[in-house]
Formats: structure tokens, sequence, C-alpha cells
């Protein structure tokens, strides 16, 4: 059984940081066409961890694509912020980054949606793929 860090500490994205985000997105897809959520999610936050870390995170959905990007500390003596980010189709097609993690919000949300635009311009291209193979700097993360 996986043990399950229920309480991480990780305080809820600030106002600031949802801003940024929902701001991105406007510029992105239009004023008001994405709406995003706050959530939370629960995260194997490097592979050797044994355990699930509980983390806030913002959710959105746009066209057949679902993206997620959470905060995975947020320490406040140092000011040190790390975010994740990945873009999914189903529960086996999860795609990010090889270091998908970011000290800067920006650069995290930027470089998602570049991540999946690229991935769909590969797809147009090759309808029968299911992974980044070809998307130079950038691979596939397939879950169970």
């Amino acid at each position: 059984m996986q043990e399950t860090s229920m309480d991480s500490g990780i305080p809820d994205f600030t106002e600031h940081e949802t801003w940024l985000i929902v701001s991105t997105l406007d510029e992105r897809y239009g004023k008001d066409k994405v709406e995003a959520q706050q959530v939370d999610v629960e995260l194997r936050l490097s592979p050797s961890d044994k355990h699930l870390t509980l983390c806030p995170a913002m959710y959105w959905e746009e066209g057949k694509s679902r993206f997620l990007l959470a905060k995975v500390e947020d320490n406040p003596r140092t000011g040190e912020r790390l975010y994740h980010s990945q873009f999914f189709y189903s529960v086996r097609h999860h795609y990010g980054e090889e270091s998908n993690q970011y000290k800067d919000l920006g650069d995290c949300i930027v470089n998602l949606l570049k991540l999946q635009e690229k991935y769909e311009e590969h797809l147009k291209e090759n309808p029968e793929t299911t992974d980044m193979r070809g998307v130079a700097g950038h691979v596939s993360i397939k879950g169970e």
C-alpha cells in the first residue's frame, strides 16, 4: 500500500499566481475562453519517492487536451517556489518535458502551452503517434 502525504504544507496559489495563469490563458485562447480551476493533486515529486505529495494545482481543458500546473514547493523562508506542469489526453498518455520543474511560474505555463502546441502540430503530421518521439527535447510520460 502506498503512503500518501495528506498535508504537505504547500500553500494554495496566491492571487498574483492565479492572475498570471489566467492572464496567460486569456492571451493564448482569448479572454474567458478557458476556465482554470484550483484543485489539489497527489504527485510523486521524484521517481525515487515512495509516497505521493498533496500539491495545489491549476487544471484546465482546451479541446481534447487537459492541463495541470502544480506548485510542488513553496519555502517562505527563502522565497523559493517550484512548479510542475504536464498535459494529457488520457490516463495513459501524459506529456511533459524531461525536466518539467520551474522556479518561474511564467516560464512554466508558457513552456507548457508551447509544448502542447508543438505536440498538436506533430500529431497533424503523424496522426498515428501516441508519444513525443520526434518532437525535439520533449518526452512522453506514460502512466499505468
